[in-house]
């Protein structure tokens, strides 16, 4: 069996804006990644509700839904609809059980780097964002052959020039000549690269895509305490820390554990996308039911026409 876990906060609640206020001025401030504080990270738009109901009616093989949260619970989530979509809630404090000096987090990096330590979760679980949706029919062998991973990028060369030409005033410039390099709908790379010197110079470039995982490569990858701890104890998101998602895979291809999906996927920016790229890559996923997934970022940015084509998008996959 395959479980989903999918982190959430409602950012729109007042007691969690009190709460973030409180650690603002934390003492890490300084190192802080860029946006770490924007509204959008956190701000609620219904996304949870889509996503676990395409869930359900897209991926009948997923066992038990996780919904990682921080002391909250959706206003649509009663007790009915909880057991009949089988839904356990899983607060921060049962991940974060000899770290509970680092709650409450803000920071979904540090979230992530524990999510393999749920309480009763499956040997292999997808991940999602709550922004990620199942927009067509899926099989478990679509994200899992027997026990190794499927996961979807692309594999990318670098090099130390272009790390630090995109850390600086001319990435704008380098990405318009160079955009394979940071393609639209991927997750940049970040420390990870420090843990795996043998991947410097090639890696794995993460979509923004539902992520398969296996405990076995996630306790590989994660099993050093002072490893784990280094990542989790920034409140918020920090340039000094290593994706998991990333960490994960390039040690379960290391270990021929995990296999390169394809591009099966697509990617929205509702606050940055034109309303016409929106609807080109809408009626993509409709077509096509090769597109297992679609990830709609922040979707509380997005403009009227914008958020009215995404919403009736998603009704009609329902």
């Amino acid at each position: 069996m395959v479980d989903a876990v999918i982190t959430w906060v409602n950012g729109n609640d007042p007691a969690h804006q009190a709460e973030m206020e409180r650690y603002r001025s934390d003492a890490t401030q300084p190192e802080w990644a860029g946006g770490a504080l924007d509204a959008t990270r956190f701000n609620e738009r219904g996304e949870l509700w889509y996503c676990v109901n395409l869930i359900r009616k897209n991926a009948t093989w997923i066992d038990e839904i996780f919904i990682v949260t921080d002391d909250q619970r959706p206003l649509w989530l009663t007790n009915e609809i909880q057991s009949r979509l089988n839904i356990t809630i899983i607060d921060h404090s049962a991940i974060f059980q000899g770290y509970e000096n680092h709650l409450p987090t803000f920071n979904s990096l540090s979230i992530e780097t524990l999510l393999h330590k749920i309480p009763r979760l499956g040997a292999r679980y997808l991940y999602f964002n709550d922004d990620f949706f199942l927009v067509n029919r899926s099989k478990e062998s679509d994200y899992f052959d027997g026990d190794r991973p499927i996961i979807r990028g692309a594999w990318r060369r670098s090099s130390e020039f272009k790390r630090t030409i995109m850390q600086s005033p001319l990435r704008k410039v380098f990405r318009y000549f160079y955009p394979d390099y940071y393609s639209y709908g991927y997750m940049k790379r970040r420390a990870e690269s420090k843990l795996l010197p043998e991947y410097r110079s090639r890696f794995f470039l993460m979509a923004h895509a539902p992520f398969p995982v296996t405990k076995s490569v996630a306790n590989q990858a994660l099993s050093s305490d002072v490893l784990i701890e280094s990542n989790v104890q920034y409140r918020f998101r920090s340039d000094k820390q290593f994706n998991p998602a990333a960490l994960m895979a390039h040690v379960g291809f290391s270990e021929r554990q995990s296999l390169a999906g394809p591009h099966d996927w697509e990617y929205i920016d509702a606050g940055g996308d034109s309303i016409k790229t929106i609807v080109k890559r809408l009626k993509r996923c409709g077509a096509s039911s090769t597109i297992k997934s679609l990830c709609v970022q922040s979707l509380d940015l997005a403009k009227p026409d914008a958020l009215e084509n995404i919403n009736r998008f998603l009704e009609s996959r329902l």
